[in-house]
């Protein structure tokens, strides 16, 4: 596949994020749309899509490759993350954001949408396993060492409390618990949940366009350069070296890969404000690499197929 056949097949997802920009700058979207499609989104449509897909996918015969890879991955990225921070002798407040709009990639809200479209329902099968291992490393580990590098002290019980809110990670575990014992759910139960989380990807796609119009490059041009580098170029790189030590299938690999390209995800800017970070290059940092996936995302997956 050619690098203008991948944006040519991944293009209908940018023209919905498109639309929502649009609807949001000619003023029919609004924040309360935002706040809307966003808590749909967050709260109902990606953890039923994530448990549907769990239920039905037979994780006997998964293999842990792919859990493996991305765990370890996680793992150094945040190493490697934090270390730069050191070594370029970033400010702590600079230094924090950098750790956290690196690690948080936007696995959800773009991931899963490209990659079933890219690779189908086993690709987004795959992605589903992908985005809940990396949620895990990033709301524990990542926010950690962003508060560290803050000049705070990590509280575990803090971080133990908000894992407990994320309603991703339920549906992974009760989908992926449901479908290795093969416990039977009715269709009128089943027809339901898979209508709303078909529902998903279109609403995510056309919030995040919205989120778009609210952003823009403000300052901190230097922090957002690096961040773009480091979540678009040295990540994808990093996954690719540590997936040479392991046996994974095609389909596997390439999902992972393109999960580690995704760009930063929308929520950093909320997190960084709740963690009282500079939420503008937060902002920044989200608006820049989306509007770069636009072109890095289509060369990727013509690498991947």
């Amino acid at each position: 596949m050619t690098i203008f056949d991948a944006f040519y097949l991944i293009l209908p997802l940018f023209l919905i994020i498109f639309l929502g920009w649009l609807l949001f700058r000619i003023k029919v979207a609004n924040e309360q749309w935002i706040k809307v499609l966003n808590e749909f989104a967050f709260y109902v449509g990606l953890p039923l899509l994530s448990f549907m897909n769990l239920y039905t996918l037979d994780l006997q015969a998964f293999g842990n490759a792919v859990l493996v890879s991305n765990s370890i991955f996680m793992i150094a990225a945040i190493a490697l993350t934090v270390a730069l921070t050191f070594l370029l002798r970033l400010s702590r407040a600079s230094g924090s954001v950098v750790i956290l709009c690196t690690l948080f990639g936007n696995i959800a809200y773009m991931g899963y949408p490209v990659n079933e479209m890219v690779f189908g329902k086993d690709g987004l099968s795959v992605a589903v396993i992908v985005c809940s291992i990396s949620t895990f490393f990033f709301f524990t580990f990542a926010i950690a060492a962003a508060q560290y590098r803050a000049g705070g002290n990590p509280n575990l019980r803090d971080v133990l409390r908000h894992i407990a809110k994320i309603p991703l990670l339920w549906a992974v575990v009760i989908g992926a618990i449901m479908g290795y014992f093969r416990i039977p759910l009715p269709d009128f139960v089943i027809k339901p949940l898979n209508m709303l989380a078909s529902a998903s990807s279109v609403v995510v796609l056309l919030a995040l366009g919205a989120f778009m119009a609210t952003l823009s490059l403000r300052r901190q041009l230097g922090q957002i350069v690096l961040i773009a580098v480091l979540k678009l170029a040295m990540l994808p790189l990093m996954f690719w070296i540590i997936s040479l030590a392991f046996d994974m299938d095609k389909l596997q690999f390439s999902v992972s890969m393109l999960q580690a390209s995704m760009p930063v995800g929308v929520s950093a800017f909320t997190i960084a404000d709740n963690m009282g970070l500079d939420r503008e290059v937060a902002a920044s940092s989200v608006f820049a690499t989306t509007l770069l996936s636009v072109l890095t995302l289509p060369l990727f997956v013509a690498l991947l197929t």
